[in-house]
């Protein structure tokens, strides 16, 4: 009997501990904003992004330039249509995005951050008034599981 209860304690702590993990913050967050929520058709859209390490460990990645760094910039209409690649999105090769001149290895310890500022215009053609969603995905390295760091969506509204 005492085995018994020795067995259904040990089961339970697991249970609370691997809850605990489940529940613990993911190792990165990605928060973006953007200082014209307003512009005008044929502006360019900035996004300011910050890049936070949450884990308990230092984080080491490299970046090269923007337009490759990021798994992945959606950008939605205000019938939620993705908007379309632009030309130099279409045209760019990120397989050989080495040789962009931008490189740099980056170190963020726990709890440090890295801001970056990327050009959503330069991604999808967001030409025509519309109000746009954004959100930014960004993919951590690997021993970090290689998770997809999606941030927050925030809206931009082109006008004519």
């Amino acid at each position: 009997m005492k085995a018994f209860r020795m067995a259904v304690c040990l089961g339970s702590a697991l249970l609370l501990l691997a809850t605990a993990l489940a529940e613990s913050a993911p190792p990165f967050s990605l928060t973006i904003t953007t200082p014209h929520p307003e512009v005008k058709a044929g502006s360019g859209v900035r996004v300011d992004l910050t890049l936070t390490n949450n884990s308990d460990r230092v984080a080491e990645f490299q970046f090269t330039g923007s337009l490759c760094d990021y798994a992945a910039v959606e950008v939605r209409d205000s019938a939620g249509n993705l908007a379309p690649d632009t030309e130099v999105k279409s045209k760019s090769d990120c397989a050989h995005r080495e040789i962009t001149g931008a490189n740099g290895m980056y170190r963020l310890k726990p709890n440090e951050s890295k801001r970056d500022t990327i050009w959503v215009s330069t991604f999808s053609d967001m030409s025509q008034p519309s109000e746009y969603s954004v959100q930014v995905m960004w993919k951590a390295p690997k021993e970090f599981g290689g998770v997809l760091v999606k941030s927050n969506t925030i809206t931009v509204t082109v006008t004519p």
